[in-house]
């Protein structure tokens, strides 16, 4: 089963009750610079094979031991593409039960540039746990699906508990009807990725963005509109008027009140009240 990399770009148009942000929008593609190019076709990864099988025994309490090790084969992005005929940007591992092989994508390297090897590590565990699912019987009782979360989970605790890396992966974004209900209509147009943003002490945040342009037909107006989420919480909405002339002028904004900002500075250590406020 396939591990796919979380952070594609979602299309949806929504109609919703809301005004919109001010944040930055901007969104790092995949990296197929020369750089990373060399990096693929560099030595393999160094897997510790028997720390992360012990690891995998300590996360998930399954008696591997006993269990045949699979053979781990490290491919370059156009061999795993041809082998599994699968896009080499997304899918960045597979576990053949059939064979009881495991497929790395060694474009692994390129999708976090934080941590090249972190990730790689992260793609092999995320495989051997579909590999443990197999063994142990367990793939029988669940679903692809259902299968696909469970190793997303035991990915995400050996990231963060043996290799001491959070937040590599976007959280899901949040759902648009949990938005607060405010009087402007607004049609939204896409779902942005997570952004990287700066807060107040020089510290990275990542947040969701949302944004939509509408027109109000009877008195002949454009908007623009963004709303954003950080770690779960919807924090701030802005809506702007569109003026070809002056430019866009905000006329309306609402922020969580223990998330209200004088400028664009995001709060070092945010606040959720659930309660929000009006500042224009």
């Amino acid at each position: 089963m396939s591990r796919v990399l979380l952070s594609a770009s979602l299309a949806v148009s929504l109609l919703l009750w809301l005004p919109g942000t001010v944040f930055p929008i901007g969104h790092t593609m995949t990296d197929r610079s020369s750089r990373c190019s060399n990096l693929e076709r560099s030595q393999p990864v160094a897997f510790d094979i028997p720390a992360m099988r012990a690891a995998l025994a300590d996360l998930t309490h399954w008696d591997v031991a006993g269990w045949e090790p699979p053979h781990i084969d490290q491919l370059q992005p156009e061999v795993f593409e041809a082998r599994t005929q699968l896009n080499h940007r997304r899918y960045l591992g597979e576990y053949e039960a059939r064979t009881n092989k495991v497929f790395v994508n060694l474009s692994c390297r390129c999708q976090a540039p934080d941590h090249p090897e972190a990730l790689c590590q992260a793609v092999l565990f995320h495989e051997l746990v579909h590999w443990g699912q197999h063994q142990s019987g367990a793939d029988k009782g669940l679903s692809g699906q259902e299968q696909e979360q469970q190793a997303l989970k035991y990915e995400i605790q050996y990231l963060e508990t043996r290799l001491g890396v959070k937040d590599l992966y976007a959280p899901a974004p949040p759902t648009p009807a949990d938005l607060p209900s405010h009087k402007t209509r607004v049609r939204l147009s896409r779902f942005q990725p997570r952004v990287s943003v700066q807060d107040s002490a020089g510290q990275r945040q990542w947040v969701w963005i949302i944004t939509g342009a509408w027109s109000e037909v009877t008195s002949l107006k454009d908007y623009l509109g963004q709303a954003i989420s950080h770690r779960g919480h919807w924090v701030g909405l802005e809506i702007f008027e569109v003026n070809p002339l002056n430019g866009s002028e905000r006329v309306e904004a609402w922020w969580d009140a223990g998330y209200v900002r004088p400028d664009k500075t995001f709060p070092a250590d945010p606040v959720y009240q659930g309660r929000w406020i009006r500042v224009k």
